[in-house]
């Protein structure tokens, strides 16, 4: 697939405006009780949004069938609980990129992850 030169300009404008953004709120650490990573990681998610609008539709349409096939709670803990969030993989990937070291599936980080941005729970019950 052929890249325009203007959706060229607009994506490196959209990644300088993400690296400004990102200097500006004096590149936070992974921390989840700093409201500056809080901050930038809305701008993050945003900036997938836009860049990867594709993966968002499709994402959302995953989620939304694998919601209505989830089976019930009691069938759940029967056959052992699994991590009630996820990333797509364009997400995962600009996270990566700002913190490589992050663990992303620290109860905390998750706890409040998921809180934040429902949009990334994939079960009822959390």
């Amino acid at each position: 697939m052929k890249v325009s030169d203007r959706q060229h300009l607009a994506t490196i404008k959209s990644i300088e405006m993400l690296e400004g953004n990102y200097k500006l709120q004096g590149k936070p650490q992974f921390d989840t009780n700093s409201s500056k990573f809080w901050d930038f990681f809305c701008v993050l998610v945003d900036f997938w949004r836009v860049a990867y609008p594709l993966e968002v539709v499709e994402w959302l349409d995953t989620r939304a069938f694998d919601l209505a096939k989830e089976k019930p709670l009691r069938e759940q803990v029967k056959s052992g609980l699994h991590k009630s969030y996820a990333f797509p993989i364009g997400l995962f990937r600009l996270i990566k990129c700002y913190w490589p070291n992050a663990q992303l599936m620290d109860k905390e980080f998750g706890y409040k992850f998921k809180r934040k941005f429902p949009m990334f729970r994939n079960s009822r019950y959390t």
